[in-house]
């Protein structure tokens, strides 16, 4: 059963509406305390429990002033929440950017390695195109047996790592093996559900922070199918040049290309393909840089 501070501020409104009355609130503290190590908390635990306490604790003859002051004491929890709330956000995005990306390595390949590296690879196993390859992105995807390599065509570097290989581990988490509590803890894996696939994801916010975790409910033992890692992609917002004809680099024109135009890989030729407003720009595959503009007629 999982209970969040947000739980907590709706009996407050639920009084002042007129919808609840204490002995009800009273009563919902109590259930929830009665639930003990079965309650879960998505955070904020500390004064989630603090609060079904004074809840429980309440007296029935509370008036509406009091109720008022005890709202306004929450509201300050609140504040607090917020407050370290940002500031763990904070941590973990500078523990998310500091980590050492050398660790998500699969066959040789390490995420945020540059398609010049891994163009042997693209050569030697079936890679194809999809302009939706990766959070609307344009991707190269390269099968290696049963699992995927993704590399992003703006930025060419490899950006996600989905792997199937039951031969495969990242330190503690392997295919085929099971989720423990243990692991739960000491990872402090969080658990979301992946509503387009239905799998239970686990990302941990200690350790392997680019890492996801994935679970097949129907399971009767909580095993890992399927360990991903990846990095953000890039998307600009606009074009780094204002004259199309006047790019020097896919990047300076990407915006464009990708909203409004086409883009075709050719693996062979190691060449980026983009056609805009019916001129085709040639980009070479490795460096972005043009190598000749076919202008329409």
């Amino acid at each position: 059963m999982y209970l969040i501070i947000e739980n907590i501020q709706e009996q407050f409104e639920l009084y002042f509406n007129h919808e609840k009355n204490i002995e009800l609130i009273k009563k919902w503290a109590i259930r929830y305390i009665g639930y003990g190590e079965d309650l879960c908390f998505l955070s904020d635990e500390k004064y989630i429990v603090k609060w079904l306490e004074i809840f429980k604790n309440i007296s029935d003859e509370i008036k509406d002033t009091d109720m008022r002051k005890l709202y306004n004491e929450f509201l300050e929890d609140l504040k607090k929440i917020n407050i370290e709330y940002d500031k763990n956000v904070d941590e973990l995005t500078k523990k998310y950017k500091e980590e050492n990306l050398e660790i998500y390595n699969y066959k040789g390949v390490t995420l945020g390695d540059n398609i010049k590296k891994i163009y042997p690879l693209m050569k030697n196993y079936h890679t194809e195109y999809s302009e939706h390859g990766i959070e609307e992105e344009y991707s190269l995807i390269t099968k290696i047996e049963n699992s995927y390599i993704f590399t992003d065509i703006y930025s060419r570097k490899v950006v996600k790592i989905e792997i199937y290989d039951e031969s495969y581990s990242l330190g503690e988490f392997k295919i085929g093996s099971e989720i423990t509590t243990e692991l739960c803890d000491k990872y402090e894996l969080l658990d979301l559900d992946d509503v387009d696939t239905g799998e239970i994801c686990y990302f941990p916010q200690k350790n392997y922070m680019h890492a996801v975790i994935y679970v097949n409910p129907e399971d009767d033992v909580s095993k890992i199918t399927k360990i991903a890692f990846s990095i953000n992609g890039e998307n600009p917002s606009k074009n780094n040049v204002k004259d199309i004809l006047k790019a020097k680099k896919i990047e300076d024109i990407y915006y464009s290309l990708y909203n409004f135009g086409k883009i075709e890989i050719d693996i062979k030729n190691k060449e980026i393909i983009g056609r805009l407003e019916g001129n085709t720009f040639i980009f070479d595959l490795f460096n972005g840089n043009l190598i000749d503009i076919k202008f329409k007629e």
